[in-house]
């Protein structure tokens, strides 16, 4: 890679690691040997999160594009799906900013975090009919706040959230509510979070 990485992903077995750079590239990793596995994946923009499905054989990839103040777009933001038996990318969502990106744990649904100027929300995609299953909206989502991180628990039936007011947030995917909201940090920023196995 050329230019800055922007995110790292596990594949399921542990034995590849997915990367994605400001140059608009995917690229597959070897873990054992280092060595890149085939050609890098050309992106239609800079590819700001990739997350594989429980599968190992699909990557999300959102990006951030380029924001155009006139008309509030982000130019080639969106949401891709990257089939890796073929590497192909098929678009799920376009003309939104996908800050951080999760599939749920049967890789039915995937859930995003959304930011822009006028819009900060916590989506939900079923991927069986390729729409919006869900808008999560709750407290504390300023008009400039995003969601920085977020973390499915093991059974889908929650998703947990971090936010730029310092809050964690507990959501039903199905729903769309929010169930609890965890305060406590003194940073604004909640950079990550994790549930444990338990979910408790």
């Amino acid at each position: 890679h050329s230019k800055e990485f922007l995110s790292f992903a596990w594949s399921p077995d542990s034995q590849t690691i997915a990367s994605s750079t400001e140059d608009k590239l995917i690229q597959l990793w070897d873990v054992v040997s280092g060595a890149m596995i085939g050609v890098p994946v050309n992106f239609p923009a800079s590819p700001f999160c990739v997350a594989w499905d429980p599968s190992g054989t699909q990557l999300a990839c959102s990006s951030c594009g380029g924001y155009d103040e006139p008309t509030h777009r982000h130019e080639s933001a969106g949401i891709w799906i990257l089939d890796l038996s073929n590497r192909h990318l098929r678009k799920l969502a376009l003309d939104i900013w996908g800050v951080e990106i999760r599939w749920s744990p049967n890789g039915s649904r995937i859930a995003n975090g959304r930011y822009n100027p006028q819009s900060n929300l916590l989506e939900v995609f079923d991927l069986r009919d390729a729409g919006s299953l869900s808008q999560l909206k709750g407290l504390g989502f300023w008009t400039w706040g995003y969601c920085s991180d977020l973390d499915w628990a093991p059974d889908g039936r929650i998703i947990v959230s971090g936010s730029q007011e310092g809050r964690v947030n507990v959501w039903s995917p199905n729903s769309g509510k929010l169930l609890r909201s965890l305060e406590g940090h003194t940073s604004r920023l909640v950079n990550s979070v994790s549930l444990m196995p338990d979910c408790q």
